[in-house]
């Protein structure tokens, strides 16, 4: 019965009509009224069925599911929220905010409140969680923030301004900033336990490696870049790129000023070669050979990073991905990667990149400083 498989996913849950839980329980269905919401949310037991099994709710008008990070539906709106705190950098505060306040504001007629994580997100999104105790009870003890009386506005929309609020003026002066964070389905934790194992493996093997005495800089760009996430991390790893674009040029001047073959133009015009993308596509080619382009080219296609298998291709769209997140021209942005923090996608392929990228740091890593 529908009563029953709600009553009981409502206590695993640990959700309380004293946390300001309202629904009614019909004979085929569940009426749940959310805050500032003038329709009421009714769900069969399809629906119920399908967050038992901690699934999204399924063709229930008005009702949105947000990848991995929260829900809207009518005048309603709720999202995990995370916190930076940059003076400390090395811990996570994910639940920095204290249980029992509330920060309440207006953008227009929008109610923004940012506020212990609500029951109505605990049942929509929980069961992602519900098997894995500690993420569980951190998922009940986080902040979300909660938006009222939308009136037919993008919830999205109203995200970003009111991070922009926080960020820039509210927070400001605490070091402190906010953005919307993501939970993950249960196969990531699998993924854990796949890993350790993995790494248990790995442990056993015995290596030796030779120390560089030169050119540390790369090493560190690249120890640093493989810290940090998104796009921080490609331009991470590109930086390390960039380090020997002179190194490759100076190089290559040395060959050709021996070789008999190469005229005084030819070597005149080679050393005045400008621009990124030449710099680029030289190194690219240096420190690769036809094998390794050609792994290259297919990482890149099945990644879905450029269409056809070709080496020069693949260097002209990753010249062209760097300049989408490093520039941000108006008369040019549409050819700018805006962050998304609700695009899944988007944050799939700036790891994407990023993957591929590393490879070519540390091919120039073991060229240059001849590993």
């Amino acid at each position: 019965m529908v009563s029953d498989k709600f009553i009981e996913l409502v206590l695993e849950l640990g959700i309380s009509e004293k946390d300001g839980f309202d629904y009614k329980i019909k004979s085929n269905m569940v009426e749940i009224a959310l805050p500032s919401c003038t329709a009421i949310l009714r769900l069969d037991a399809k629906n119920i069925n399908a967050l038992y099994k901690g699934a999204s709710i399924i063709k229930v008008n008005n009702f949105k599911h947000h990848p991995h990070s929260g829900f809207s539906f009518n005048n309603y709106a709720e999202f995990l929220v995370k916190f930076h705190y940059s003076d400390y950098s090395a811990f996570g505060w994910d639940d920095l905010w204290l249980e029992d306040e509330k920060f309440i504001f207006l953008i227009d007629k929008c109610e923004i409140e940012i506020s212990k994580v609500s029951p109505y997100f605990i049942l929509f999104l929980g069961n992602y969680y519900f098997d894995l105790d500690d993420n569980y009870e951190h998922l009940t003890n986080s902040a979300t923030i909660k938006l009222k009386n939308l009136n037919s506005v993008d919830p999205e929309d109203i995200i970003n301004q009111a991070l922009y609020y926080l960020n820039s003026s509210i927070f400001e002066k605490l070091n402190l900033s906010a953005s919307i964070r993501h939970i993950f389905p249960y196969d990531d934790f699998n993924d854990f336990f796949k890993l350790n194992r993995k790494l248990a493996k790995t442990l056993k093997h015995k290596t030796k490696k030779k120390l560089i005495n030169e050119n540390k800089e790369p090493l560190v760009l690249f120890n640093y870049a493989s810290t940090i996430s998104g796009e921080n991390q490609f331009l991470g790893f590109y930086r390390v790129l960039e380090y020997y674009f002179d190194r490759y040029k100076l190089n290559k001047i040395k060959n050709y000023r021996f070789n008999k073959t190469i005229s005084d133009e030819e070597l005149i015009k080679f050393a005045a070669t400008k621009g990124e993308l030449d710099h680029l596509k030289g190194l690219l080619k240096d420190i690769t050979n036809d094998k390794t382009q050609k792994f290259i080219c297919n990482l890149a296609v099945s990644n879905r990073l450029i269409k056809e298998n070709n080496f020069d291709v693949f260097i002209k769209e990753t010249y062209n991905f760097r300049n989408s997140i490093v520039h941000s021209k108006e008369s040019q942005i549409e050819f700018t990667e805006i962050p998304d923090q609700f695009n899944i996608d988007r944050i799939e392929l700036l790891k994407k990149w990023s993957k591929v990228i590393k490879v070519l740091a540390n091919m120039a890593i073991n060229k240059f400083n001849e590993i």
